[in-house]
């Protein structure tokens, strides 16, 4: 991106996705590193009620992390982003 003149580079990034695990969460984290972003921000996946998701969910139909993988994901991102420098 910077290569084609993008000089403020910002990455909004979603972890508790449907059939995603903690291998492939790190992986995006660190392919997002290669980039050198400005900014990042991270976000849990929240399935709100009458959305696709939602009755998919209902209907045990929709494969997401649990509650503690997604914790996981969420203190691993804490300290992974404040290796590499951001808060």
């Amino acid at each position: 991106a910077r290569k084609a003149g993008f000089e403020n580079i910002n990455v909004d990034l979603m972890f508790g996705l449907p059939n995603q695990s903690m291998k492939d969460w790190k992986v995006s984290l660190e392919d997002v590193m290669s980039l050198e972003p400005d900014h990042i921000s991270a976000y849990s996946l929240i399935i709100e009620e009458g959305t696709c998701f939602y009755n998919l969910y209902n209907n045990d139909k929709l494969n997401i992390p649990n509650e503690e993988e997604e914790r996981s994901m969420y203190l691993f991102t804490k300290g992974f982003l404040k290796d590499y420098g951001y808060n």
